[in-house]
């Protein structure tokens, strides 16, 4: 299953959040309801942070702020000794929840279920992925596949196409699963659940590269990398979301002195997280603002050419 009611921190009783209807997405990111404007899955709650410092927000109604925003009487009902206790439980959760992540992961390796679902691709599949920007070759260079049944709750399934990730040495970390027929309400991709999150990665055994450039998703990088708008020397790291960063600003901050720029070329409707992103990696991140998303951009007819005018304007603005 990629979800577990079960798994819904106590605390959201606290903040008047009904337990049922969330579900775990990510690690320390949580979805459901939204408690003003109702809803399924538009109700986005961080929990990387000790209680009650946890953030949210809408994507409907496009509200947001903290955990005391819910339940105003946190703000004086938290007495130092519940603080503490509250420290203490966090941290041995999260001892707790990286032990079970690690033993996911290994179970995941051994499994290489990824060269199963490859194996699946029929000429159908191959057919979709191609009107998605990617040739057979680089279907085959990232091992994307198919999987026919994938449990979305306890009631739901449907056909997924799948990514599988890899770090820079080359070593499984975890895959997308795009979903087949689903409503953008609930979204359309979900990683493996029990895995550490993950960005995906063009070429993850290329440990010398000059730039960087960072958009949403697997499928942008993908389509950028094998389109040649990202020149084989460079590298194509797609994160699983404007919000859900996926560590990758703090590989790419240690990056300072080995590479040149990182380009955060999010979405049109995610510059402000763009700038948060760039912010995080440091000086030699630059944003670029996008007319639209590269994907589409590049379906559409865009060249090399036209994001390297984006890309000169960005730097230009950035000084």
């Amino acid at each position: 299953l990629i979800g577990n009611m079960t798994s819904i921190p106590i605390e959201f009783l606290a903040l008047g959040l009904d337990c049922g209807g969330f579900f775990q997405k990510r690690q320390n990111e949580y979805a459901g309801p939204c408690p003003f404007c109702s809803g399924r899955d538009r109700f986005v709650i961080f929990t990387n942070r000790p209680f009650p410092h946890w953030n949210w927000f809408c994507r409907k109604c496009g509200r947001n702020g903290w955990a005391d925003n819910l339940n105003t009487r946190l703000r004086s009902e938290l007495t130092p000794e519940l603080r503490a206790e509250y420290a203490r439980r966090n941290q041995e959760n999260e001892i707790a929840r990286k032990n079970t992540q690690a033993k996911a992961l290994v179970a995941y390796q051994k499994s290489q279920i990824w060269t199963k679902y490859h194996k699946n691709l029929t000429a159908e599949h191959r057919a979709w992925w191609r009107t998605q920007g990617i040739p057979d070759r680089w279907q085959d260079f990232w091992q994307l596949g198919y999987r026919p049944s994938l449990a979305l709750n306890k009631t739901a399934h449907r056909a997924a196409y799948t990514i599988p990730k890899f770090d820079l040495v080359g070593t499984p970390v975890n895959m997308d699963y795009r979903i087949i027929d689903q409503s953008t309400e609930s979204g359309k991709y979900r990683p493996v659940w029990g895995l550490p999150v993950a960005p995906f990665i063009s070429n993850p055994r290329m440990l010398d590269f000059d730039e960087v450039c960072i958009v949403e998703g697997s499928k942008k990088a993908m389509v950028l990398a094998c389109h040649e708008i990202i020149p084989e020397s460079n590298l194509a790291i797609g994160i699983p979301s404007c919000n859900s960063w996926a560590g990758v600003e703090k590989i790419t901050r240690k990056w300072e002195t080995m590479v040149g720029t990182v380009w955060v070329m999010l979405d049109p409707d995610a510059e402000k997280w763009a700038r948060r992103l760039a912010t995080a990696i440091g000086k030699h991140a630059i944003v670029v603002e996008l007319p639209d998303k590269p994907d589409d951009m590049v379906l559409a007819g865009a060249t090399r050419n036209d994001f390297l005018a984006l890309m000169n304007m960005a730097e230009a603005k950035h000084g």
